[in-house]
């Protein structure tokens, strides 16, 4: 009931509430709106179909706009900020029109997951969601989604604004992501890539994505026991491949099974002649891999790359997978941003 206030206080008066303040807040509050029976019952009705909303958010459709973007950016994000903006668009006091709140919600989880990718700071999003909010307090709520896609379009400070599909491309595929993000954020991402892969074809099957799926490194991480022939990577080269491994070229997902069983074994049977680690005796990654996953994530690496993984590979499967993450997540209207950027420049 606590948290729920908090956040009803912050979405009503569109600023931040501190947990310890709660109590003393809504008093202030609701004290001249209790003054007459009308007006009590008025505030403790809309009252009460927030909390009604808010209670049944845990129950909400993963399928659904509103149930994705709970399991992402609440969820797995952490970003627990963005409820009172969430609570504010699911009203049915504001009664936001289903296609607007779409729109809103697929702008906002943009701007998290493309900031989170990229490592960009997270300090302000409390202040920069009320100050989304906000930004809806003259807004008709049947322009609200378009309404929230513009103001993040508009932002051009570093710890606000919404990375473009140049940035990402430019950017993104050099970045370490592994080690830096945490592992079911990263999953997240790449079941989103799965999913977006087999929506460009009605001819695969509309198979639901098991959870429970790990993230696995193609190149291992600990590639320095088979995946390093003579002549030997020089410190420099090595350093390179270390980082170039947990990048997003290089990451895939297989099953908790699975995963133990590929380790770090090389990629092709002629190269794990003798190996028994693992259970697969004589197995080279690539035919395990073909052999127990279905993903489209793994067929391309599977199909395209016989007998090698190479560094060169990463970096070409990093692109490819950073122009699907951009389709995923749309990201800013350009013209707004660069309109937005100019005048800051000005």
């Amino acid at each position: 009931m606590d948290i729920f206030l908090q956040y009803w206080l912050t979405m009503r008066l569109q600023e931040e509430v501190k947990a310890e303040l709660v109590f003393r807040v809504f008093a202030d509050y609701a004290g001249s709106r209790l003054s007459t029976p009308a007006k009590a019952e008025a505030l403790l009705t809309e009252l009460r179909k927030d909390a009604d909303t808010y209670r049944g958010l845990s129950e909400l459709d993963v399928a659904t706009p509103e149930g994705r973007f709970r399991s992402r950016v609440i969820e797995t994000m952490e970003l627990a900020a963005t409820t009172p903006l969430f609570l504010w668009l699911l009203s049915e006091n504001h009664s936001v029109p289903r296609d607007q709140v779409r729109i809103a919600l697929d702008a906002i989880e943009s701007w998290v997951i493309r900031r989170t990718l990229l490592r960009k700071t997270s300090k302000d999003v409390n202040r920069f969601m009320v100050a989304t909010l906000k930004s809806l307090g003259s807004v008709d709520a049947r322009e609200a989604g378009n309404a929230i896609r513009k103001f993040l379009s508009e932002q051009t400070a570093e710890t606000r604004y919404w990375p473009s599909d140049q940035e990402m491309l430019t950017t993104l595929p050099d970045v370490k992501l592994y080690g830096n993000i945490r592992q079911w954020r990263l999953q997240v991402v790449l079941r989103a890539v799965e999913q977006q892969l087999r929506n460009q074809s009605t001819k695969y099957e509309a198979v639901e994505l098991p959870w429970g799926l790990e993230i696995e490194h193609v190149m291992p991480q600990g590639w320095r026991t088979h995946w390093d022939p003579p002549p030997r990577l020089t410190p420099e080269e090595a350093a390179v491949r270390d980082r170039l491994v947990n990048t997003i070229g290089n990451l895939t997902l297989v099953t908790k099974s699975l995963n133990g069983s590929l380790s770090n074994r090389p990629w092709t049977d002629s190269d794990a002649t003798g190996l028994i680690d693992g259970g697969e005796s004589g197995k080279g990654k690539r035919t395990l891999l073909d052999a127990f996953s279905l993903l489209v994530l793994n067929k391309e690496i599977i199909q395209s790359h016989i007998d090698l993984w190479t560094e060169a590979d990463i970096k070409e499967r990093s692109v490819v997978l950073t122009k699907a993450i951009t389709q995923v997540w749309p990201g800013p209207s350009m013209e707004i941003q660069e309109a937005a950027f100019e005048a800051a420049r000005a």
